[in-house]
């Protein structure tokens, strides 16, 4: 019997998508320039996450019933961000949320001409998302998206 894979081969799909993209791997708006944090957790689980960053997580999944070996599963990319100490107009998270949330809906929900964008997966659609939102406590804003994905369950075998 096959092992199970040691990582969500999911995430490691999504984010692979994400980094393989020119537009948004060299953004001028990431910390360190040409390498986005992308992380596959929830930004809470990160120590010491950079900002801007992407995290990418499971929210739930279930066996379809038409017995064909698929999954129908639920997965959050959330964008986060900090406005600097020494903001200036340029720097401003609300419009960088709302461009970066852009530019995953972009890469990877599914095209109305060209069909499904992720050949791993039967299906990956937004099902929805909330821009900007803002976190008082920790004076981050940040955008929620909400992913619909239809994938084998062959992927979690190595």
């Amino acid at each position: 019997m096959p092992t199970i894979k040691t990582y969500d081969p999911i995430i490691a799909i999504l984010r692979s998508k994400l980094l393989a993209d020119n537009e948004l791997s060299t953004w001028a708006g990431w910390t360190n320039a040409g390498a986005p944090d992308i992380y596959p957790a929830y930004l809470s689980f990160v120590e010491n996450a950079n900002y801007p960053s992407l995290t990418i997580c499971r929210e739930d999944g279930i066996t379809l019933k038409n017995r064909t070996g698929y999954q129908s599963l639920t997965y959050y990319i959330h964008g986060w961000f900090k406005q600097s100490d020494s903001a200036t107009i340029a720097d401003n998270p609300v419009d960088d949320a709302g461009f970066l949330l852009n530019k995953v809906i972009d890469i990877l929900d599914v095209h109305p001409i060209y069909g499904q964008r992720i050949p791993e997966f039967a299906m990956c659609r937004l099902k929805n998302s909330k821009c900007p939102l803002y976190d008082e406590e920790t004076r981050t804003t940040y955008f929620m998206s909400e992913w619909l994905i239809k994938a084998n369950k062959n992927l979690m075998y190595t």
